[in-house]
């Protein structure tokens, strides 16, 4: 459960004492700004390391002046688990319940880019069929990451090849071979608010392709929603097909994703459900 902290006006000294030596000088100056007329902050929402720092605006009206102020509200919050409970803290206390629901969204968008919590690179995934083990990997810095893929015959293995395909931003432990070892498979942040499923070919120089554009249909549908965030359910056991979750929305998640199958040699949507999830599962069996 969230722990909440309720300061009113308070000192360098408080703030520090309950927020720790986490806390960016940026984000305390901030904090410490003293309110000025006809000087409102913007608000924002940002991620600093462990942490989220929001500044929201809540509108009073005067309706005996016939006039409207701005109160600042002020947020620190752990990425971990205090993100989703702010959005409702800030549903109900902003007046627009449309704020607080968009916090929640981005709370939804936040955990999704951490993926398993380990790092964005180097990932690795391995398949073997019979003596023969093949690996790919996720690897180099940022800006200049590489998927290289390596394959082996009990002790022997031959060097490293370095693909085609162009990882960017990938998602934290999204990173799949299919059983077959002929592609691989992962999810990119391509935005502020978008994750996305790529597919790469293993046997064939070719760069990874966004499965929303192969697929067509539903998929491609929902990419132009405001967030969208997709993740990897598995490869069918032959390795031709590949299991999606997609979640589409606009304001807020809706109550459940819907699982896509797709051709892993095209993109071709298969199938696509949002209830029956054996039929999901068999297909990729």
């Amino acid at each position: 459960m969230a722990e909440w902290i309720d300061l009113l006006d308070p000192t360098e000294d408080e703030l520090r004492d309950a927020l720790g030596k986490e806390i960016h000088e940026r984000a305390m100056a901030q904090l410490m700004r003293p309110a000025l007329k006809d000087d409102e902050p913007r608000p924002r929402l940002e991620s600093q390391d462990t942490y989220v720092f929001g500044v929201f605006l809540v509108p009073i009206a005067i309706r005996e002046e016939d006039r409207v102020y701005y109160q600042e509200l002020d947020l620190i919050a752990t990425l971990e688990n205090r993100i989703g409970p702010a959005g409702g803290r800030a549903a109900a206390l902003l007046p627009n319940k449309t704020h607080g629901r968009k916090l929640i969204a981005r709370a939804a968008i936040l955990r999704a880019m951490r993926g398993d919590g380990t790092r964005s690179f180097p990932q690795e995934a391995q398949s073997r069929i019979g003596p023969v083990e093949r690996v790919v990997r996720i690897e180099g810095k940022l800006g200049a990451l590489v998927l290289t893929v390596q394959t082996g015959v009990g002790s022997t293995r031959e060097l490293p090849r370095r693909t085609v395909a162009v990882p960017v931003l990938p998602v934290p432990g999204s990173l799949r071979i299919s059983p077959d070892g002929k592609s691989a498979a992962w999810v990119e942040v391509a935005g502020p608010s978008t994750l996305l499923p790529v597919i790469a070919s293993l046997a064939k120089d070719e760069p990874a392709r966004e499965v929303a554009f192969l697929s067509d249909g539903r998929p491609l549908r929902d990419r132009s929603l405001a967030h969208v965030v997709g993740a990897i359910s598995g490869y069918s056991g032959d390795g031709t097909r590949l299991g999606l979750s997609i979640s589409a929305w606009n304001e807020t998640p809706g109550p459940s994703p819907r699982f896509t199958v797709v051709s892993v040699a095209t993109g071709e949507l298969l199938y696509e459900t949002s209830k029956d999830m054996r039929a999901f599962q068999r297909l990729l069996q």
